[in-house]
């Protein structure tokens, strides 16, 4: 059973055409650029990350908080990124996975420049690969430079190497989503699971392609606060 807020009142049937209002901005860019569909697979997280959001608008430029339901009713390929509990890990195994986030037109931050593109974290991340296949590589100051280098390079984009929550936003963030649903589709995977609170229990995020397998939405008002 997956679930998911919105600020305002969403539409009863399943559409690539809405977008919550929540991420789009005063230029006509949507967060979502590519369409995806977002749940947790906690009510008590989606209501709990709505209220918070909701209050985060003291202007009370949204409506009010309504929380969508629905199942699966097939089984759904999803790549997951949950296991990882560093970014240089992850980045690892994107390599290694042959998903190559590693180019040009995917930005690290969501923003257009050439000191954010995620192709700057290629060959570092092939470094660290050939460096950590050595068991010892620890006994080494020339590879712990190496390694504290990327670490470096990986906290002045994530502010922490354990903070894979927020490289799972940013992989599908703007123009990267359309990006990286090809990528992943091109491996026979439907969407994609992080934790955005890196590993607390019920704040899994479930991001599908499509609600072709998902049942109809039940959709319901919530009073905030209660």
């Amino acid at each position: 059973i997956l679930y998911r807020y919105d600020l305002s009142n969403p539409p009863k049937e399943w559409s690539v055409e809405y977008y919550n209002p929540q991420y789009q901005y005063n230029d006509g860019k949507h967060k979502n650029q590519f369409g995806g569909f977002f749940f947790f697979n906690s009510e008590y997280q989606a209501k709990k990350t709505g209220e918070k959001t909701f209050d985060q608008y003291p202007d009370k430029r949204f409506d009010g908080l309504w929380i969508t339901q629905c199942k699966t009713e097939s089984p759904i390929l999803a790549l997951d990124l949950r296991n990882y509990t560093h970014i240089s890990a992850l980045l690892m195994g994107f390599l290694e996975s042959g998903i190559d986030i590693f180019v040009d037109e995917m930005s690290i931050n969501g923003q257009a420049s050439d000191l954010n593109k995620f192709s700057l974290l290629q060959e570092p991340t092939l470094q660290l690969k050939q460096i950590v296949e050595d068991k010892n590589w620890y006994l080494d100051k020339a590879k712990n430079e190496v390694v504290n280098n990327f670490v470096k390079l990986i906290e002045a984009h994530f502010f922490n190497n354990e903070w894979v929550g927020l490289l799972g936003q940013r992989l599908t963030d703007f123009n990267n989503g359309d990006i990286f649903k090809q990528l992943l589709q091109k491996q026979g995977y439907e969407g994609y699971i992080f934790n955005e609170s890196n590993r607390s229990t019920g704040s899994d995020t479930i991001c599908l392609f499509s609600p072709q397998k998902l049942s109809a939405p039940q959709i319901i008002s919530v009073e905030i606060g209660k």
